[in-house]
């Protein structure tokens, strides 16, 4: 029992006391045994009692320490508090020091099954609890310790490569579990296409150069598409960034700081997400750590052929500015520092001016891109630039995406002074190598600056961006941190920082489907409920690219937003499919007040739904009125662009219609309303006159969506009577008004034998934007077989007809 326990311990210490009298000392002293160890008992005999009380009280401590820290890990295998560990672990450590085999192994652990058993702890904890015990108080510091007994250790090439090797097994490490997300999935489908076409859709938009995709088209040609095969590529160079890192630190610092600056990179959970996406980020950071390499050993003097290695420098700038246009800023840092560092060597400054001009003039043909295409306003930012902005962005470096785990309390505002402190520190004198200091500082703070002086007005500030100049900040905290010199206190941090990001890692690890969309589970489950004549509506239009990695053209898609015709947009989608899968992926822009998913659930019957971290997806069945239903959306002899406009009541600007249309040579289908048609028997017989189709919009442009079958077709029929009696034929062309229908107006229509025009393009979606605009949104969709729907004449219709002729 624990009295038992504590009796027989205070009779021991009495016991010991009591032994360690001089009188009876002497008497130990005549035994046979002890004779053979004099100077054990000569030091006995100078041992104070003070010393002797100092060294109990220190052993208990540790003692109740290590006894503490086994009852927090028997907690945490999910048992609650056993008091039988107080007395049975003293013994597992005592049995610790029976040597027979190296630290005590299996020894200890088989004791502490043995005894701990006993208190009924199972035999797998009791394993474990020891061991971790062992691993935590022995092990791990022991080989700490071999750092500051063994200074050579710095300098070998065994620590470079293990910490590489750690890079590696994190950034492989489940890297296909995570689905693609949109810019992903642009990767892969501009690297679907070939060469040519990447570059000329890189072209197009000036939206990032085309190197990286040319690359990732060469790699999956061999390599294959899969997820990890498209990320591989950004871990690999993300791994080769290490042992440079390293390189580049010790020959501005010392080895130690190289060590810490390799390992808070290769432990980053910042960088750690880049190098597990498919984007170019990654292979940018590799081109600057390089540079930074080449750059330093030249201005140090250290290649043979100046001109060799400038070349390189060149060829690999080039290279940066291909894959990112924010490479600007990073040659923009280089510049400086070389006019600041080579000021008075006129020769070699001359060699480095003339190789910035031929990689300005190698970069030439993309700056004409960018003014083209008014690049830079892509790369502007959503949220406006602050300091609560710029702080987030500092965490997120240090803790990457899952930095919501640290928000308790205040440990988010603790741990971003933690790491400005260490910053701070890093940037403190005296200073080794003061050009190897600048060219660091320069490399790091110069683009913050400029992102940020440049986002005063419209923000161009993104940690992503920043991502491959953040080898510059782990250089700085590695000095930092060196800086303290006192090693338990740079272990310490070192610790916390370890501590920090394995935690970090270990969340982003395991909450992956919380990190980016899960495409690849909402596609596996719309394929396998998935019928023949099913289709998919996506919201936002870029979001197509994910589902089709994923569907690989299974099943057919559209796009949809609400900011068109929703109910047209919607059943010209839908058209001739019995089921329709409708797709919310970033409703916030494109469906913000949820138009299309009321339009579907209003007419159209739900049978499934299913829902993942911001993505949602219905099933609805398609009632059989909406496809016996004659319908046109598209000019079915394919051979010219038709032209829809709808006169609704009386106008005095159709004779200016007529005259734009015979100019402009164009062809079109006019919708008339009974009311409108009564006054425009004139321009009717002109409009059959030049070939042009007449339909009918109903009596009145009233909604019929709120009538009953039979007032929709009395009313039908006594616009039709008055519309074939003025034009003098059949009439079959017909268009809801306000293109609002439902099922009764089409079970109506067909008793009637219409057939609906509709369009595939309208013009009416943009009317909220400049005529330029207009223009060159409709333009590239401009082709053979396109019905365009102007809405009424008016102004905003016929600057846009003529704008695009």
């Amino acid at each position: 029992t624990p009295y038992i326990s504590v009796i027989v311990t205070l009779v021991l210490l009495g016991s010991l006391f009591f032994i360690l009298q001089p009188r009876y000392l002497e008497i130990l002293a005549k035994f046979p045994i002890l004779r053979r160890y004099p100077q054990l008992l000569e030091g006995l005999k100078h041992l104070k009692i003070r010393t002797i009380i100092v060294c109990l009280i220190l052993t208990l401590i540790c003692y109740i320490l290590v006894l503490f820290e086994a009852s927090l890990l028997l907690m945490s295998f999910g048992k609650s508090f056993n008091p039988g560990i107080l007395i049975a672990y003293p013994l597992v450590m005592l049995a610790n020091l029976i040597p027979i085999t190296v630290g005590g192994l299996g020894i200890r652990e088989g004791f502490a099954i043995l005894l701990l058993g006993r208190f009924g702890i199972p035999d797998g904890i009791a394993f474990n609890l020891a061991f971790l015990v062992f691993l935590i108080n022995t092990a791990l510091p022991a080989l700490w310790g071999l750092f500051p007994m063994n200074r050579n250790l710095m300098n070998s090439k065994f620590i470079p490569a293990f910490i590489a090797i750690l890079g590696g097994f994190t950034r492989f490490y489940n890297i296909g579990l995570r689905s693609l997300w949109l810019d992903e999935a642009i990767t892969v489908n501009l690297a679907w296409s070939g060469i040519r076409d990447i570059i000329l859709n890189r072209a197009s938009t000036g939206i990032h150069p085309p190197l990286y995709f040319i690359l990732i088209r060469m790699w999956i040609l061999i390599f294959g598409d899969s997820e990890v095969a498209l990320r591989s590529f950004s871990a690999i160079f993300s791994v080769i960034s290490i042992p440079f890192i390293y390189a580049f630190t010790k020959s501005i610092f010392d080895p130690a700081t190289a060590v810490i600056s390799s390992l808070l990179f290769a432990l980053s959970p910042f960088q750690l997400y880049y190098s597990q996406e498919a984007r170019m980020y990654p292979l940018l950071t590799f081109f600057f750590i390089l540079s930074l390499y080449l750059l330093n050993r030249w201005t140090r003097g250290e290649f043979r052929s100046e001109n060799r290695i400038l070349a390189i420098l060149s060829t690999v700038n080039v290279l940066s500015l291909y894959t990112h246009i924010y490479s600007i800023f990073y040659i923009l840092s280089q510049n400086i520092f070389v006019f600041l560092t080579k000021f008075r060597e006129r020769e070699t400054l001359k060699r480095w001016i003339i190789c910035q001009l031929i990689v300005a003039i190698c970069f030439l043909p993309w700056v004409y891109v960018i003014v083209k295409n008014r690049t830079p306003e892509v790369y502007q930012g959503k949220q406006t630039l602050s300091l609560t902005v710029i702080k987030n962005s500092f965490l997120e470096v240090n803790l990457g995406y899952v930095r919501s785990i640290f928000a308790r309390g205040n440990l988010l505002d603790y741990i971003f002074f933690f790491f400005l402190i260490l910053l701070i520190i890093g940037l403190f004198p005296p200073y080794r190598d003061k050009r190897g200091l600048l060219l660091t500082c320069l490399y790091i703070f110069l683009p913050f600056l400029l992102l940020i002086v440049a986002s005063l007005e419209k923000s161009f500030f993104s940690a992503r961006y920043l991502s491959p100049f953040i080898i510059g900040y782990f250089i700085l905290l590695a000095r930092g941190i060196r800086r303290l010199r006192f090693y338990p206190l740079v272990s310490l941090i070192l610790l916390i920082i370890v501590v920090i990001d394995s935690y970090a890692i270990y969340n982003y690890y395991h909450r992956l489907d919380f990190i980016s969309q899960p495409w690849r589970r909402l596609v596996e489950y719309i394929h396998s409920k998935a019928s023949d004549k099913d289709i998919v509506l996506i919201t936002a239009p870029q979001m197509y690219r994910p589902f089709t990695y994923y569907s690989r053209e299974k099943l057919p898609y559209s796009t949809i937003d609400a900011f068109g015709n929703v109910s047209v947009d919607v059943y010209r989608a839908t058209y001739s499919y019995n089921r329709v899968w409708f797709v919310i992926a970033g409703e916030e822009t494109s469906d913000p007040t949820g138009k299309v998913k009321g339009w579907l659930d209003g007419n159209y019957k739900r049978v499934d739904s299913i829902e993942f971290y911001r993505l949602k997806a219905y099933l609805y069945e398609i009632p059989p009125e909406f496809n016996k239903v004659n319908v046109i959306f598209s000019n079915q002899s394919g051979n010219y662009i038709e032209y829809t406009v709808e006169i609704r009541y009386p106008s005095n600007n159709l004779k200016e219609l007529l005259e734009t249309f015979d100019r402009l040579k164009l062809k079109g289908t006019f919708l008339f309303t009974a009311e409108a048609i009564r006054f425009h028997r004139d321009i009717v017989d002109e409009l059959r006159g030049r070939g042009h189709q007449i339909g009918m919009l109903g009596e009145s442009y009233t909604d019929y969506t709120t009538y009953s079958k039979q007032e929709i077709l009395k009313s039908l029929k006594r616009a039709e009577e008055v519309v074939e009696n003025i034009v003098g034929e059949d009439i079959k062309i017909f268009r809801p008004p306000q293109s609002k229908f439902n099922r009764t107006l089409l079970n109506a229509v067909f008793e009637l034998g219409y057939t609906i025009k509709f369009w595939d393009t309208d013009i009416r979606r943009w009317s909220y934007y400049d005529i330029g605009s207009v223009v060159k949104k409709l333009k590239p969709l401009l082709s053979s077989g396109r019905i365009v729907n102007l809405g009424v004449w008016d102004n905003f219709a016929k600057s846009v007809l003529e704008s695009t002729q």
